[in-house]
């Protein structure tokens, strides 16, 4: 997706990083934002998700290209930039000897905000993400979901135009999760930007405008996720067989008559029908018309369900990967359990 220049508040061109030992994180990426959007970045573990954020963020740098957010190149301007950009990562730094309120005074002062503006603030993001109850204890006493709720808050502190967020829901329990976003949403019709990883991509497809899809360090797809729903992704019906599907010709042929636009596939207990075209008053139909003939070749079913066509289909019908969940608690402390 093209924007113009003067309208972006971020704009890479020709960005090229790679690691140490010649691991490539990014190719040839070429990215332009819009002020006030939501985009989702989404992609499999080790795809260049969080080297994008932490560029933007001016963590890191390139070894080719340009990158200007705000019309400022991150390399040159990225102090100045810092007190407009907030990077909240997977890895939360926060001294366990502390409390929640010394911490929100302690980056107030960091980010140079005047004693009424740190009072105000302070206020303000204790109330919105409901801080009251543990924000004088230490942070070490505190739940995972606690903690993820501090560490959000505290890069808010000085409202930053532009928002970059790394899987900032691991920690939260599901009304957690929907309180944060809802206020991602409100934060938006502020006049902010969100850039945002998440792996819970029915959040991404309804709250994000765009929606930038990473395989192996490239740029697959930057487009609405409807649109990208609509040219990559199938609606399967998945049926699971009570034995081993023995005679495959004798019920492949027919499905296919029977639905000539699906893409099938036998395997063991396992029939897939990935269908092209299909709208969800015609899938009773179709259901039926595969269990009649499954019947009719004497094939038992033990299980059928619809897979809709998503942002995670869409993902694997252009990759062949999947687009994995997050390994483990990694933002929890050993034995706290998930709150909010």
């Amino acid at each position: 997706m093209t924007t113009t220049a003067s309208a972006s508040i971020v704009n890479l061109q020709k960005i090229n990083k790679t690691y140490p030992k010649g691991i490539v994180a990014l190719k040839h990426i070429n990215l332009e934002i819009d002020q006030n959007e939501i985009i989702g970045i989404v992609g499999a573990n080790g795809s260049g998700k969080s080297t994008l954020l932490k560029l933007l963020a001016g963590n890191l740098l390139p070894e080719q290209g340009s990158i200007k957010v705000f019309q400022s190149e991150v390399k040159n301007n990225s102090a100045q930039l810092k007190k407009k950009i907030s990077y909240i990562s997977q890895d939360r730094a926060l001294d366990p000897e502390m409390t929640g309120k010394e911490l929100l005074g302690y980056f107030s002062a960091l980010y140079g905000l005047s004693h009424q503006t740190s009072k105000n603030r302070y206020t303000e993001l204790v109330k919105t993400f409901e801080l009251t109850e543990f924000i004088d204890r230490r942070v070490n006493s505190y739940s995972g979901g606690q903690a993820q709720r501090l560490h959000l808050a505290i890069g808010l502190i000085h409202q930053p135009k532009l928002l970059l967020l790394d899987e900032p829901t691991s920690a939260l329990d599901p009304q957690g999760k929907a309180f944060f976003w809802d206020f991602i949403r409100s934060y938006q019709q502020l006049g902010n930007t969100v850039i945002i990883i998440s792996h819970e991509l029915d959040k991404i497809h309804h709250c994000c405008s765009r929606v930038l899809l990473l395989d192996k360090g490239k740029l697959i797809a930057d487009e609405s996720p409807d649109l990208i729903i609509q040219s990559h992704a199938l609606p399967i019906l998945h049926i699971k067989t009570a034995h081993k599907i023995s005679n495959k010709q004798d019920l492949q042929q027919p499905l296919q008559q029977a639905i000539p636009s699906a893409n099938i596939q036998l395997k063991g207990q396992s029939i897939q029908l990935e269908i092209n075209k299909i709208s969800d008053d015609d899938k009773p139909e179709v259901l039926a018309s595969v269990l009649q003939i499954c019947q009719e070749q004497h094939v038992a079913i033990v299980e059928c369900r619809w897979e809709n066509a998503g942002l995670e289909n869409a993902y694997f019908k252009m990759t062949g990967q999947s687009i994995s969940p997050p390994s483990g608690a990694k933002n929890n402390k050993k034995g706290q359990r998930k709150c909010r």
